[in-house]
């Protein structure tokens, strides 16, 4: 009894692996290189894709190591379209198909050899038609997948870096002075800057002209 009731947990561990949803990074959270000349990052990921001197990358964050497999939602007017995915010292090749819908194309599979940031270059090799691509998304599955972190919004501005210093309870203050140094050329445009930041307000500084 006792190897039957491992054998069924065995197989139920080994159903709920293949069961696992894979990962998903929209299309739209990516940085083009050189940067595009009109926005083709939309609600539908990569759009208007034409510039073959471009990459596309993706950033993430990999908690743990393991075999990562990767593959693209992807579409083309027509088919021909060939694209390179990078990753972790890695290259694989995806022919784009042709099709209305998003369609699901496997790249390949690396293996993470340790926790750390990682990137996803994705190259055109060949255009066929008007457009490279529409990329909808990456998905990712595998051991890393369940603890990868990445960003989920089309907004590719520097994170905010919010600084605190700790008050007793106990004090009673009527005010707060802070002051700001910024470095010469450490302000250019749309630079925005910080102080007495609390919950109810902060004093804000933005360079809005050079």
């Amino acid at each position: 009894m006792r190897s039957i009731t491992l054998l069924i947990f065995c197989l139920l561990l080994f159903s709920r692996g293949w069961s696992q949803s894979p990962v998903i990074v929209p299309g739209n959270t990516g940085y083009a290189v050189p940067a595009e000349s009109k926005n083709m990052f939309s609600g539908d990921g990569v759009q208007g894709w034409t510039d073959t001197r471009q990459q596309l990358s993706y950033f993430f964050y990999a908690h743990k190591a393991g075999d990562l497999s990767i593959g693209l939602n992807a579409r083309n007017a027509v088919a021909g379209s060939i694209l390179q995915v990078a990753v972790a010292g890695q290259k694989f090749l995806v022919r784009v198909p042709a099709s209305r819908t998003f369609k699901s194309v496997g790249a390949g599979t690396v293996h993470l050899r340790d926790s750390g940031f990682y990137s996803i270059t994705i190259s055109a090799l060949k255009k066929s038609g008007t457009t490279i691509a529409d990329i909808q998304s990456i998905f990712l599955s595998g051991p890393p997948s369940s603890s990868l972190h990445f960003n989920t919004k089309p907004r590719r501005n520097a994170a905010s870096v919010h600084l605190k210093y700790p008050l007793a309870d106990s004090v009673k203050a009527i005010y707060f002075y802070n002051e700001l140094t910024v470095p010469a050329g450490y302000d250019p445009v749309h630079s925005y800057y910080m102080a007495c930041g609390f919950a109810r307000g902060y004093f804000g500084m933005q360079v809005n002209s050079a």
